[in-house]
């Protein structure tokens, strides 16, 4: 037998005894490394009719339902959810793919997050799909695992898996709501007239919308605005508006006398109402859309604060006041501080301080 013949013998030899090595170990791990962790999710995903997400305790998280044209969460009445935090789990776990094969044994499930979430001190999520042929029920543990990887385990089940799949499962209830609320360009406002309840009213406008600042119209005699912009960031609280709790619209009976009433107009004529509650120390705002006139046409400015010339006209406008009460009729909302502190300035709070109130120069030794 010539030499290289030898050679090529011995290494077909070696490749065979490593091929049925690696069968071995695949069959000791179960035969499913590479194999999907729930075979037969992605082709039902549209199927799914609600999730539910347990934490610690076997406390429920979030209760998502499928309702006609969106996602609803119960522990906020109903609420819209978050459909693309909804999207992007249900994908990661339709097409989690098991990496390696871990532990069994219930003592370690902890280090992996994986242990049974009714301890008070469970680290993982719980995970529940109804809808499909089978119910699914997942716990994931630790994620980011070396990156876009997890620990999970099947409930019931003893057997521990590293899976691939970006998974985003927040503990927190709020954080399963669509927070976003409005979204109207500084640029679309016309003015914004706050009105407290001791009858004091502050209203800042614009002429055209190409005008850079709004102005105060009334402004006491011998004062004047702290600096030429300061009222801008009253018109832009519309802009990115997204809410930090929300819950059906409460007793407000039971509230202290609202703070304000704020009412915003567009230059193309919706009118945006905002009514603002003391309610258990925070301040709780209702929102509501009505038809107004317009006034003015929409300046054509070659600036950067010219707005859209595509911003909706005439029936757009009652479509538009359609839409926003049925996305926000109903509920009250809390937003950011400095979102609430701009809807109850008061005309002081955009003056320069009065000569009386300046403080006196330092004497000279």
């Amino acid at each position: 037998m010539h030499r290289k013949t030898l050679i090529a013998l011995l290494t077909l030899a070696a490749l065979l005894i490593l091929a049925v090595s690696l069968t071995n170990l695949s069959k000791q791990l179960g035969g499913d490394v590479n194999q999907l962790l729930v075979p037969a999710l992605e082709a039902q995903l549209n199927d799914v009719a609600s999730v539910r997400v347990v934490g610690a305790g076997d406390q429920a998280i979030a209760t998502l339902s499928r309702a006609e044209s969106a996602w609803e969460l119960a522990e906020k009445s109903g609420y819209r959810a978050d459909i693309g935090r909804i999207r992007s789990n249900l994908i990661a776990l339709a097409r989690a793919r098991i990496i390696e094969q871990k532990t069994a044994n219930p003592e370690y499930f902890e280090r992996l997050g994986v242990e049974t979430i009714a301890g008070e001190s469970a680290s993982g999520v719980l995970i529940e799909l109804d809808g499909l042929a089978e119910p699914v029920s997942i716990i994931i543990g630790d994620t980011g695992i070396g990156g876009d990887y997890a620990y999970v385990r099947e409930a019931g089940e003893n057997q521990s898996w590293l899976v691939n799949g970006a998974f985003d499962l927040p503990t927190e209830t709020i954080d399963w709501v669509d927070r976003e609320m409005l979204d109207i360009p500084t640029a679309r406002i016309r003015a914004v007239t706050i009105t407290h309840q001791d009858g004091e009213v502050l209203r800042i406008e614009k002429a055209t919308a190409a005008d850079p600042n709004f102005v105060v119209p009334e402004i006491p005699d011998g004062r004047e605005l702290n600096y030429p912009s300061v009222a801008n960031a009253i018109a832009g609280v519309l802009t990115g508006l997204s809410l930090e709790d929300v819950q059906a619209s409460p007793d407000l009976e039971s509230a202290e006398a609202a703070p304000a009433t704020i009412m915003f107009e567009t230059f193309d004529g919706l009118l945006i109402d905002v009514t603002a509650y003391s309610l258990n120390d925070e301040t709780w705002i209702q929102v509501a859309a009505r038809l107004g006139e317009r006034p003015t046409p929409i300046a054509s400015a070659d600036t950067d604060d010219a707005p859209d010339q595509t911003a909706p006209e005439g029936s757009a406008i009652g479509d538009e006041v359609e839409r926003l009460n049925a996305r926000l009729g109903g509920w009250a909302y809390t937003v950011a501080s400095y979102k609430t502190e701009q809807l109850l300035k008061r005309i002081d709070d955009l003056l320069a301080p009065a000569n009386d109130e300046l403080p006196l120069p330092e004497k000279s030794e």
